[in-house]
């Protein structure tokens, strides 16, 4: 497994082509506000209004809404034709109505609080996004952190957001392949430089590539995908980015 770490993020403002790049989307759903209702089920409408925090419930909504419109924009097709089902681990993907393919773009949504990440790669993709928030993280930290883990967070001038910037790599990577979380945390390493799977579960074929990377002061976050060769990450303010899809 390859990790980087991106200090500085150039967002870009207009979509353009996924090709074989890696597109990474962030939305203030706070920001958002357009009618989801012309671009989810009834299905998912129903699940929408189980959910006790209206938090949870825009994140859903608006999440399903801009998965659609985007993968419709990158397969050149209706965001209302764009289906959303679960695969391997109930890892969501996309087919195109009336077409038993799935569409070749694989994406994957994250959401804490008001911030919302979508990724999207032509490979297998995983990331994750956590609001910087005080926790009691250091409970956490012999059970799920392997020691070089530990240390780096405990010598850390700062801790909380060490432990953020390690726990988003480990989700991102589980979320790659569609493991969920596995027994052991610890067979899975991504202390800076040092990074090792161990778990059988996520062993592949293919490499992974990591990259970590910081959302203002607000949140952190992660991005992982599979491929033979590191790919270009392009990251888009995906407010801006809608308004010159929608107005359309």
């Amino acid at each position: 497994m390859y990790y980087d770490e991106v200090l500085s993020i150039g967002w870009q403002n207009t979509f353009c082509p996924l090709n074989n790049d890696i597109h990474v989307f962030y939305f203030d759903t706070g920001l958002l506000d357009f009618d989801t209702s012309h671009f989810i089920t009834d299905e998912e409408r129903i699940k929408a209004g189980r959910f006790f925090q209206k938090q949870d419930k825009l994140n859903f909504l608006y999440g399903r809404s801009l998965v659609r419109i985007l993968t419709g924009k990158y397969s050149n097709a209706p965001a209302d034709k764009i289906i959303i089902t679960a695969g391997t681990g109930k890892k969501p993907y996309a087919i195109i109505f009336e077409s038993i393919e799935r569409s070749e773009i694989k994406f994957n949504l994250s959401h804490s609080r008001n911030g919302l990440l979508i990724a999207f790669s032509k490979t297998q993709v995983g990331c994750d996004i956590e609001a910087v928030v005080q926790t009691k993280y250091y409970d956490l930290l012999a059970d799920i952190f392997t020691h070089d883990e530990v240390a780096l967070v405990s010598n850390s001038l700062n801790p909380l957001k060490d432990f953020f910037k390690i726990w988003t790599c480990k989700e991102a990577v589980l979320k790659t392949n569609g493991t969920g979380l596995i027994d052991d945390l610890k067979q899975l390493e991504v202390c800076k430089d040092v990074s090792r799977i161990q778990a059988l579960e996520l062993q592949s074929n293919e490499k992974f590539f990591l990259t970590g990377f910081a959302i203002d002061e607000r949140f952190i976050a992660a991005v992982c995908y599979e491929g033979d060769k590191k790919s270009t990450i392009r990251f888009f303010d995906g407010a801006q980015v809608l308004k010159g899809l929608l107005i359309r």
